[in-house]
């Protein structure tokens, strides 16, 4: 069965009925360290296209997790920065050459292909980087809805200090699975639409922060019923004022990790 999602008008659907987990404050904190500034800045004063990222890591390799669009909608510089904390604590920024995925055919329609991308990056030696492999798991498994969801993502206003350009930590928000995980989801503008899709890459959230904007990317984690943490996908978009969230499904994330895995 395939659920009509419309779109912008008031969504027809309900939450999930599933009990929700107390998760503690100390647990939702140690899950940021795993979101990352991944910004554009053509010149120390210009504007600077920021999204968010997280890493994976396989056999010393490390691999960037972010959103295709971040390359396509933005005049991204040839090089773009991670922002991370090095071995001595201190804030700073590393390259990433970003030019071959610039150049990349636009990827049409993210309800119909995910708005992804994975990159090879080499990490600089003094850089602590914090991967999430650990959280994948096999999602053929996965067949209910989490109980909620976690999300931590630079949404935040970039301010400088000393002399560089940073950010807050991460806005943090938490919600619920609206519908899109266990079935499709026939996705349209409006009610009046009739070239609408019918989305199996994406999943619909409601999430607690009315103000997203600029997270694309960050990671999401979900804690299922059992009480374990899972990656849960990367925002793709944000819903302004309705609290709406879209995430690109975690197991297209875990085979184009794979994929990338064999060609390196």
């Amino acid at each position: 069965m395939t659920t009509k999602l419309l779109l912008p008008i008031t969504l027809l659907l309900f939450y999930s009925c599933n009990s929700q987990r107390n998760t503690s404050q100390h647990e939702t904190d140690s899950l940021k360290k795993y979101s990352y500034l991944f910004a554009s800045i053509p010149q120390i004063t210009g504007v600077i296209y920021k999204g968010t990222c997280s890493f994976y890591k396989f056999e010393e390799k490390y691999y960037l997790i972010t959103v295709k669009h971040l390359f396509i909608e933005f005049p991204v510089a040839d090089t773009m920065y991670v922002q991370a904390t090095t071995n001595t604590g201190e804030i700073e920024l590393f390259p990433v050459d970003v030019r071959k995925y610039k150049a990349d055919t636009p990827q049409g329609n993210p309800h119909l292909t995910p708005d992804l991308e994975v990159i090879p990056v080499n990490i600089p030696s003094n850089y602590k980087i914090y991967s999430i492999e650990k959280f994948f798991k096999n999602y053929d498994s996965i067949k209910e809805n989490p109980d909620s969801i976690f999300l931590f993502g630079y949404c935040s206003k970039l301010r400088r200090e000393d002399g560089h350009f940073v950010m807050d930590l991460p806005c943090t928000t938490k919600g619920t699975v609206r519908v899109g995980i266990t079935k499709p989801v026939y996705f349209a503008n409006d009610a009046n639409d009739k070239n609408g899709v019918t989305d199996t890459v994406n999943y619909y959230m409601d999430v607690e922060e009315k103000d997203y904007r600029g997270a694309s990317g960050s990671p999401i984690f979900w804690v299922r019923p059992n009480n374990e943490i899972v990656f849960g996908g990367i925002v793709f978009q944000f819903e302004p004022h309705r609290g709406l969230l879209v995430g690109v499904k975690p197991e297209f994330i875990d085979k184009r990790i794979k994929s990338e895995r064999r060609d390196n």
